[in-house]
């Protein structure tokens, strides 16, 4: 997937949440599909562009479902992890084999 596509697919994505989603408090990232690593200047653009949404839908836990390749993986954790060390942790974050445990975990408290 080109830089362009992920980060229009992205955008599209979070606005339907923000349109549709009955709790938009708990967000789900499915990148199961995902396999390519993230560009240093599209995680730029990604923290810049989630954080207003995650702030004004007041998020309370963020699901990223894994992607099976290991390259995808480490690109996730390492944008995560850069946020973190920037001290941009908008809410509860866990990680995730399948959209069920998600969904599992959205339901605890």
């Amino acid at each position: 997937m080109a830089d362009a596509d992920f980060r229009y697919n992205v955008k599209q994505y979070y606005l339907e949440i923000k349109k549709q989603n009955p709790f938009p408090q708990h967000i789900m990232s499915d990148a199961t599909l995902m396999d390519f690593t993230i560009a240093p200047d599209t995680r730029v653009w990604l923290t810049a562009e989630w954080s207003p949404i995650f702030e004004e839908i007041k998020c309370l836990k963020h699901a990223i479902v894994m992607s099976n390749d290991i390259i995808a993986q480490l690109s996730i954790e390492q944008f995560v992890d850069e946020n973190d060390e920037q001290g941009v942790k908008l809410c509860k974050r866990g990680y995730f084999g399948t959209q069920k445990e998600a969904e599992d975990w959205f339901l605890s408290k």
